[in-house]
């Protein structure tokens, strides 16, 4: 394992070593089932259906045994779920030179349907630009690639081409089977739960990655909801532990805890460090060290925890406010209007928590009474600068701006009480200027808000609306973004940028699985769902 040598900080030098031994210790081994390709399908135009495509089924994917593929011709394969791993494409090619065939994957309908334009192959041609299979008896498609929608086109100027069969080998590093569900969970959960643990199962890999088209990074903020999701399905301790130890190795010079992580072509962290994301270091580590009961571990990294503390402090000015100094990337949620302002304040305050209690753990009282100390001061300043009692929300920058964010990290904090919380959360549904959401991200923390405070009513409903949402548009893996009424939202500037299988998105098997969500509210709109092997159909 190489780090970049510039990424060491001096304080943990001696550490590196037996810190790498771990990370090599821990590599997982990497395999699958195989999923065998299910249907030859039709793409249909319908405005209705997500991104404007829908699907109809021809016929079972053996049939493509019967024919060979004309040249000037394409067909569409639906392999019936969400895969990552290395797809396999049994065919065989004329005696020609000019015989091949184009292979072009998609984890949805529109990245085999829509054209993406030159301009999107130069951003994105590691994951959508079409593959060309020359070889006699073709198999293997190159490299691990994510996918549940593949176009086959040969081309007008090939031979015939002759495809006996799909299938897709895959590749995760999780080993564990989950547990049943209760048999009084309704449909519905059920539907999300699946494809929770799916979108879980897909983005672990040697780390758990945010997702496995696109980055394929290692993210803080990601590790974190998916080892709660991992800690009641897939239970995979020495993974989160590998990552743990890969974000201590690339601390930075000052020693603030790189935000994402690069796996290839080696080891290194990459440009961003964001503050929301450090602070939750310790609270990730602590989780981890209560669900495995590995507090060595947790002593071991406790120093790299601290440290982020420190290095936050400068964010904060004399009224004890948050502040960006440095212009730091800010994330909370993926909205360009979004003042970040009251959610960074409450999420150091919720990491300082975290540390105050990883602290009282490990015996180092004196610790926990200067952070427990910390915290409360930026809890006093956040109640007198940044909520109004009166208005019973609280308001967030210059503008006083009202957001579903700033309400949802100052109650996971604990600077609201419960009764406020509640209050917050009815004042909000009356607001129609109060920013939204636009990622599971944000969306899980809203849910965790609504547990929190007594509203498992609220939480439940949340749940089936938006990732049942998703469930309903056909995912069979959670999405990076999800806003209902943009089907083509995107941070990137197009829509087929967008990761189709996230790790942020898997949560929703944390709550079902902690028994958090009311089941016996009634929804408004009454949806069943039949789960039938991997694939969900949806029944009115």
């Amino acid at each position: 394992m190489n780090l970049r040598e510039s990424t060491m900080l001096m304080m943990f030098e001696q550490d590196i070593p037996r810190w790498r031994k771990h990370v090599d210790a821990l590599e997982p081994t990497i395999a699958g089932l195989q999923i065998n390709a299910r249907a030859i399908i039709q793409p249909v135009r319908d405005t209705n259906a997500w991104q404007g495509w829908a699907m109809t089924d021809i016929t079972p994917a053996v049939a493509l045994a019967a024919r060979p593929i004309a040249p000037g011709t394409s067909i569409v394969i639906d392999l019936g779920e969400h895969a990552v791993g290395q797809l396999h494409v049994e065919a065989d090619f004329a005696d020609t030179a000019n015989a091949c065939i184009e292979v072009q994957l998609g984890e949805v309908l529109a990245e085999v349907c829509d054209d993406p334009g030159n301009d999107y192959f130069e951003k994105g041609r590691r994951w959508l630009k079409p593959i060309t299979l020359r070889c006699k008896n073709g198999s293997a498609v190159d490299k691990r690639r994510a996918v549940q929608f593949v176009r086959l086109t040969v081309p007008a100027d090939s031979a015939p081409v002759h495809v006996h069969r799909i299938y897709m080998q895959q590749h995760t590093s999780a080993t564990a089977d989950c547990s049943s569900l209760p048999e009084h969970t309704p449909p519905l959960l059920r539907a999300i739960d699946e494809v929770s643990i799916r979108t879980l199962r897909n983005c672990m890999q040697g780390v758990y990655e945010d997702g496995p088209k696109r980055d394929r990074r290692l993210w803080l903020g990601d590790l974190r909801l998916q080892a709660m999701a991992s800690d009641v399905s897939l239970v995979n301790h020495d993974l989160v532990k590998r990552c743990l130890y890969i974000h201590a190795l690339g601390v930075r010079k000052d020693g603030t805890v790189a935000s994402c992580v690069f796996e290839k072509p080696d080891w290194h962290i990459g440009n961003e460090f964001i503050p929301d994301y450090a602070l939750l270091f310790g609270d990730v580590l602590l989780r981890y060290a209560q669900s495995s009961g590995d507090w060595d571990t947790a002593r071991d990294l406790w120093p790299v925890a601290l440290r982020q503390t420190v290095l936050c402090d400068r964010c904060f000015d004399k009224r004890n406010l948050f502040h960006n100094p440095d212009d730091l990337w800010l994330f909370i949620d993926w909205h360009d209007e979004l003042d970040r302002q009251a959610a960074e304040q409450a999420t150091t305050i919720y990491g300082l928590r975290s540390l105050e209690n990883l602290a009282r753990e490990l015996g180092h009282h004196d610790e926990a009474a200067r952070l427990a100390t910390r915290r409360k001061q930026l809890t006093l300043a956040a109640r007198e600068h940044l909520y109004d009692a009166d208005f019973g929300l609280v308001v967030s920058g210059k503008s006083k701006q009202i957001s579903w964010a700033s309400q949802v990290w100052m109650i996971l904090a604990g600077v609201l009480t419960r009764s406020e919380a509640q209050r917050a959360f009815n004042l909000l549904d009356q607001r129609e200027d109060a920013l939204r959401p636009i990622t599971p991200y944000l969306y899980h923390h809203v849910v965790e808000a609504m547990v929190q405070c007594g509203l498992s009513d609220r939480a439940r409903h949340l749940v089936e609306w938006y990732w049942g949402g998703m469930v309903k548009h056909g995912a069979t893996t959670f999405w990076e973004v999800y806003k209902p009424d943009d089907h083509f939202l995107s941070p990137y500037g197009s829509h087929l940028h967008n990761s189709y299988c996230h790790a942020w998105s898997c949560t929703p098997s944390w709550f079902i699985r902690k028994g958090l969500l009311t089941m016996d509210v009634a929804t408004p709109e009454q949806l069943d769902v039949t789960v039938s092997g991997s694939n969900v159909a949806w029944q009115r």
